[in-house]
């Protein structure tokens, strides 16, 4: 309301006010206040304790109803926090001019000015470098035959090798798939199909004028989603699918594409025959350009993956990442690696210049040149830079009933003592390092299930006699929680997305067979098949057990049982309750998102929302192809749908769910990049309504000490500071330490 004052004249004062009335006429007030745009919200400071009935609420029917001393006290236990969230790779973002191209014609969506921005960059890098202008590139002309490194000033004689192309790094969520299709498109300036493209000059039979796109397997219905959506006339672009068993199999075959469509798997396959490499024709043309999308797939250097990626030929090369660098700085010497960006494409090059002065205590010398390569050859904006809607962040700290409480206190004991009696024992480490990562996950599934999970037997530290199938499997259960997991001879991720299920008549949906070894080295079942001998690093073969593994369908890896309550009993979780009674207090019309990493945690919150009435879907490991896209259309189009549940792992890249607007995640991640690719699935281009995401976490628990990880990991510090990965067996005494400083 307008507060009149003769000092501060049109000032405004905020005032509330607390409704009594009958319960009949709780929908005519609703109705009333909705019409004049009025939302009722949840009161503070009630004086008096009766029923409490909110018509905006989802559910407001007299079941799900409380007392308003009740609401209050309910309240008094969170603790909210606004987050304010720090992008690690913010000082990537170096401001720049940068001039801007206009849509291509046969596109039927208008840019936005950051991707007419990014349409001008990468034209202008695709003309190779620009050694007139040191300024703005890597190499800089001095005069005939004497060329300058602008990244570490030494000047050399021969002229760098020819490089076109670049990085793409845009934040998630800002539409990097339209710039790379403005990108595609770029150049066309008839309907006529023989001018589609400007083609550059072509000297050998080999020489192909097409684009290869290469994409997780997830993604490759989504990229012919994006094409059909944005382009005026999809039969131009000539876009052929190299996947499967339709393969082009001729360079003629290719001749007649304009873009052909692939997965990193595809590629990777042909790459390991090397007894057809010579007949695969994605190794035998010199393609017009290459393009891979979510790049960091390949920043293992040493996988088959990355070797048969970088050696793939194109005139111009292009990396699309939302997360350039993951984990170590390693990670852009793999995509300089791929990009051929001389001299950094070699990797001692690459250390000699910039890890090693790191390393050497000069961290203003590395951090400068590493600005300097990637303001050459990297663009990346913000979502500040973009006008979206506003984001809000927030933290829900809850507190634990007692029960809750004494139940949580008894399992970190335990924890405790374990970490305990192995470093005291300091031996065969590697091995008794999953039943203590299956116990920490323990502590973690009792802060989302409280009692309901119940404490885990005293753990048992296996040895190499006892490792088995069973055994096995709980371990992998555990590892897939905390940490990536790669093969031992291949050096491949898995994460359960490279093979989209091509493996294994009797594995269940989106299962991959994998061979776990009791020092906890991993074999794929491809490496298995070529060669049954496959080993682990250890000097003498440890143990090895067959394990399956399904993303987005993950428990602890205990096997402690859960009771679930009955569909009547009153009592649910502490943080099961704060989310439902979150989503109750929610206007009709808003539609919610709700993420964790364990598919138990589902399926309680399933249990409360069922009892408050409140419709939804779900989307996990184990729901169908077919089924997640209705799920998916259904709660975009169905007005009673207003919650979606996920698995966090099934929303890394492709999703839009840009039809909710609010979010929560369950549980802290132990990679922050984790959490915010799932919010980017809400928080993008095309969102058109404001923002709320909540954390929720459980006050004085071991969730609080991942936070804390969490911020560390956001430092750029922290990712410089690991420049390579480690063997297991060398740090697992300091793993067992680290996850001991976490308990009280």
């Amino acid at each position: 309301m307008r507060a009149k004052h003769p000092r501060q004249r049109g000032s405004l004062a905020p005032i509330s006010a607390i409704l009594y009335g009958p319960k009949w006429l709780s929908e005519d007030v609703g109705a009333f206040c909705q019409d004049s745009e009025i939302y009722l919200q949840d009161p503070l400071g009630c004086d008096r304790d009766v029923l409490y009935c909110n018509p905006h609420r989802l559910s407001s029917n007299e079941a799900a109803c409380c007392t308003t001393f009740e609401l209050q006290i309910a309240s008094s236990d969170v603790v909210v926090t606004q987050l304010h969230i720090a992008d690690a790779l913010d000082f990537l973002n170096t401001p720049r001019a940068l001039g801007e191209l206009e849509t291509p014609c046969w596109l039927k969506t208008k840019l936005l000015p950051h991707q007419r921005q990014a349409l001008y960059f990468m034209s202008k890098r695709e003309m190779g470098w620009a050694l007139e202008d040191g300024a703005c590139d890597v190499w800089t002309e001095l005069i005939l035959n004497r060329y300058r490194n602008n990244v570490t000033g030494i000047v050399q004689t021969c002229k760098p090798s020819s490089f076109k192309g670049g990085i793409l790094a845009d934040t998630m969520g800002l539409g990097k798939s339209l710039s790379m299709i403005a990108l595609l498109t770029h150049g066309i300036d008839s309907l006529d199909e023989g001018d589609l493209f400007t083609r550059p000059t072509f000297t050998s039979h080999r020489d192909v004028d097409a684009t290869l796109l290469i994409v997780p397997p997830s993604l490759l219905q989504t990229w012919e989603e994006q094409f059909q959506k944005h382009s005026r006339d999809i039969t131009l672009l000539r876009i052929r699918r190299h996947h499967g068993a339709n393969r082009i199999t001729t360079i003629e075959e290719a001749r007649a594409h304009r873009l052909v469509l692939t997965t990193y798997q595809t590629v990777e396959t042909e790459f390991r025959d090397r007894s057809s490499l010579a007949a695969s024709p994605l190794f035998t043309i010199n393609w017009r350009r290459i393009i891979l999308d979510e790049a960091h797939y390949i920043s293992n250097h040493q996988s088959n993956t990355c070797k048969a990626i970088c050696t793939l030929e194109a005139q111009a090369r292009w990396a699309v990442t939302g997360t350039p660098l993951q984990n170590r700085l390693g990670d852009i010497a793999t995509l300089c690696q791929f990009l051929r960006v001389h001299p950094y494409d070699n990797r001692e090059t690459f250390n000699k210049d910039i890890i090693d002065p790191w390393k050497a205590g000069d961290n203003t010398t590395a951090i400068s040149r590493l600005k300097r390569l990637l303001r050459c050859i990297l663009l990346r904006r913000s979502k500040g830079s973009v006008q979206l809607p506003a984001r809000t962040d927030l933290r829900l700290t809850l507190q634990f009933s007692e029960e809750e409480r004494q139940h949580y206190v008894t399992a970190e004991s335990n924890v405790a003592r374990s970490i305990d009696a192995v470093l005291g024992a300091n031996t065969n480490t590697a091995l008794k390092v999953s039943s203590i990562i299956q116990q920490i996950n323990e502590l973690r599934l009792i802060c989302n299930l409280g009692t309901y999970r119940k404490s885990p037997n005293p753990v048992t530290f296996f040895d190499n006699t006892t490792w088995n199938t069973r055994v096995a499997q709980r371990a992998i259960n555990a590892l897939t929680a905390t940490n990536g997991m790669y093969c031992n001879s291949c050096g491949e991720i898995q994460d359960g997305t490279r093979y989209g299920n091509n493996f294994g008549a009797n594995l269940g949906l989106n299962e991959t067979r994998l061979w776990l070894f009791s020092c906890s080295s991993i074999a794929c079942e491809t490496c298995m098949a070529q060669n049954p001998l496959t080993s682990c690093s250890c000097v003498s073969r440890c143990p090895v057990a067959i394990v399956t593994h399904t993303p987005g369908m993950m428990d602890s890896g205990v096997s402690t049982p859960v009771e679930w309550p009955s569909d009547t009993e009153d009592v649910l979780p502490t943080k099961v309750n704060a989310l439902v009674a979150d989503l109750l207090k929610q206007p009709s019309d808003t539609k919610s998102i709700v993420f964790t990493f364990w598919s138990s945690t589902l399926d309680l919150v399933e249990k409360g929302l069922s009892r408050a009435s409140i419709t939804f879907t779900r989307y996990d490991g184990n729901t169908t192809p077919t089924n997640r896209s209705l799920a998916l259309n259904n709660f975009r189009r169905d007005q009673n749908i207003s919650v979606i549940l996920m698995t966090i792992s099934c929303a890394a890249v492709g999703l839009d769910i840009t039809a909710a607007s609010r979010a929560y995640i369950m549980e802290p991640q132990w990679n922050p990049t984790v959490e915010e690719q799932a919010l980017a699935r809400v928080h993008r281009m095309g969102q058109t309504k404001e923002v709320t995401t909540i954390r929720f976490v459980m006050a004085d628990t071991f969730e609080e000490r991942v936070i804390e990880t969490q911020q560390r990991k956001r430092e750029l510090a922290e990712l410089l500071l690991s420049t390579e990965p480690h063997a297991e067996s060398e740090h697992s005494l300091d793993r067992l330490r680290y996850f001991r400083s976490l308990l009280k």
